[in-house]
């Protein structure tokens, strides 16, 4: 039966958006305007139709919405702090509206193959107590890897990262004398944690079950605090994405009511703003060099800290879209067309001798010099690297692909899934900034540990595959 309700409010948005964009377009047009319009429609679209089915709630785990969002603020916001002749903006742009095609015909066509399912509680599989009991120590034996390779990695170093001055580089440098093989073994207390949460939130009004997780939580906070110790703000920030979706999954069925949507995004932003813009803070007071840059110095003779976090992460906007134009600078008359090599790269450092994973490469094709590690390339930038604008369109394709079918299995009460998707979501929507594999092996190294996870549940019966 038609829902008359939402076809019309569809056409109402889709007519409403079809002439503020032309209007928008023909008055100011660049091709900034122009990317922020195409990358936020279907944003706008998705709220408003998704209000209107589901009588005001808003479906927020739905990929749609969050990827797009993310690919907007990444792409489509970032595009407005350059002026459309700058370098390659004019290609950067174009690259950016065909990723958005992507990614939109990946959703659709999937949609076609595979509807929705019945949604249902999936955390309710761990609620019998061997299940959970088994999944508890997985969790503990990760944790234990975990903080093992933690402690032996600060041994290594002398120091605790966080604490060295000179941090931007600092924590660079210290990662190479502790070692890459530690440093991801000390990663995994991302996967503890986050099967820490699942644990915890399984338990959610069964005092019965309460008294197998009480430590859960202290592992928990423990795994954040050692990874803030590093210095770096994206292992923090996928578990703290994970933790909320994982939330709002248990506590709301996934959707929540329009007004509230707004105010928690309020929230989110101001929470992102102080792990993103206070960690950055954070690192140029500790890093004296940056004390003569003049963008920091009107911030740090006024000790406006505050002002410093905000401008860091108006700077992070940016990051994503003005990296995506470097690439196009030097591909492919400086580096060639890597035809997915890339994607496999970070594997090939485990060899011996010296490799270089993408955002090395593109630092020294650059010839930049500047504090910290490598040049991330963007997810757009990475793809641009292996095949061209053709990449462009079929990374964010695929990956939307990926997105939908998880996210319709996640309502099929299988647990594993559940994980796998909210981890695959907050790894894709923070891998439109760096890229999917430009930097490190840690998320072949995840995916290994998840279907471990998966293999040593499913041999208690009762489990759904």
């Amino acid at each position: 039966m038609i829902n008359y309700k939402s076809l019309y409010t569809v056409l109402f948005a889709g007519t409403a958006a079809g002439i503020l964009s032309f209007y928008y377009v023909t008055y100011y047009f660049s091709w900034e305007n122009l990317t922020l319009l195409v990358t936020i429609i279907p944003v706008v679209i998705y709220v408003i139709v998704s209000s209107v089915k589901n009588e005001g709630y808003i479906d927020v785990k739905n990929p749609l919405l969050l990827y797009s969002l993310f690919y907007c603020m990444v792409f489509g916001i970032g595009s407005n702090f350059y002026d459309e002749n700058y370098g390659n903006a004019i290609l950067a742009n174009i690259a950016i509206i065909i990723g958005t095609f992507g990614y939109l015909l990946g959703y659709f066509i999937s949609a076609v193959f595979k509807k929705n399912a019945e949604y249902s509680d999936s955390f309710k599989v761990l609620t019998d107590i061997n299940i959970l009991s088994r999944s508890i120590t997985f969790e503990k034996a990760l944790f234990s890897i975990s903080f093992i390779s933690y402690l032996l990695y600060i041994a290594k170093i002398g120091k605790i990262p966080i604490l060295i001055q000179n941090l931007e580089q600092s924590r660079v440098d210290v990662s190479l004398v502790g070692g890459a093989g530690l440093r991801v073994l000390v990663y995994l207390f991302i996967i503890s944690s986050i099967i820490g949460v699942l644990n915890i939130m399984s338990c959610y009004k069964k005092e019965s079950l309460k008294k197998l997780v009480k430590y859960s939580f202290l592992r928990y906070i423990i795994s954040i605090l050692a990874l803030f110790s590093l210095g770096n703000r994206s292992p923090v920030y996928n578990i703290l994405f994970v933790s909320v979706m994982l939330l709002v999954l248990k506590k709301y069925d996934g959707k929540v009511r329009l007004v509230k949507a707004f105010f928690l995004s309020i929230i989110a932003i101001m929470a992102v703003i102080i792990l993103v813009g206070g960690i950055g803070s954070y690192r140029v007071l500790h890093t004296t060099s940056f004390y003569d840059f003049p963008e920091f110095r009107p911030f740090i003779n006024n000790q406006d800290y505050t002002g410093l976090s905000v401008y860091l992460f108006s700077q992070y906007l940016n990051i994503g879209y003005s990296n995506f134009i470097d690439v196009l600078t030097v591909v492919p008359n400086i580096i060639h067309y890597k035809f997915g090599l890339t994607y496999i790269e970070p594997i090939l450092t485990i060899l011996p001798g010296t490799q270089y994973t993408l955002d090395m490469q593109l630092k020294m094709a650059l010839g930049q010099n500047y504090l910290g590690g490598g040049t991330i390339p963007s997810v757009l930038g990475e793809a641009y690297v292996n095949f061209g604008l053709l990449g462009c369109f079929l990374v964010p394709f695929i990956t939307m692909i990926i997105l939908r079918m998880l996210y319709t299995s996640l309502k099929m009460n299988n647990y594993f899934k559940v994980l796998m998707y909210t981890y695959l979501l907050s790894f894709f929507s923070n891998s439109l900034l760096g890229g999917l594999a430009a930097t490190s092996i840690f998320p072949y190294i995840a995916l290994l540990v998840l279907f471990c996870y998966q293999l040593y549940l499913k041999k208690i019966k009762g489990i759904k595959k």
